[in-house]
């Protein structure tokens, strides 16, 4: 708990990323230490806490670009684009396309990229119930 109000500033002064690093150390400051509030109580003792929280990681990194591309237009009408501006740039796309609602295909290949990347790193997160032990979750 502690932890997580120590940086929960990071959630205070976003607005934005310029690079893919800008994103990762947001990352690490506020998406992860916010997960692991409740991950904490039902992840393992001992040798597989490594593990768990490399798995949790994965899981909050993908979590957060998801929720990024879920809430672009919100969070780009409150100017806190959540994509990376160079990762916008690397696909042709501009904060004004966007503004605008301008489909393009840079756009779709931007959505097509985070979404892949989410897809992807969630799919290997499954693992995370392989390490919480026995009992510790209930399966839907």
């Amino acid at each position: 708990m502690a932890e997580y109000l120590s940086t929960a500033r990071a959630e205070l002064e976003f607005a934005g990323f310029t690079t893919e690093d800008d994103y990762q150390s947001y990352v690490d400051a506020y998406s992860l230490p916010a997960f692991m509030l409740v991950a904490e109580l039902l992840g393992p003792d001992g040798d597989d806490e490594g593990r768990y929280l490399a798995a949790c990681r994965t899981f909050i990194d993908r979590s957060q670009r998801l929720d990024f591309v879920n809430d672009l237009a919100e969070d780009l009408r409150e100017g806190r684009l959540g994509i990376p501006a160079s990762t916008l740039e690397k696909f042709s796309v501009t904060t004004a396309d966007l503004a605008a609602g301008r489909s393009s295909a840079g756009l779709r290949a931007l959505l097509d990229d985070q979404l892949g990347l989410a897809r992807a790193a969630l799919l290997e997160s499954r693992r995370l119930t392989e390490l919480v032990p026995a009992g510790g979750w209930c399966a839907p």
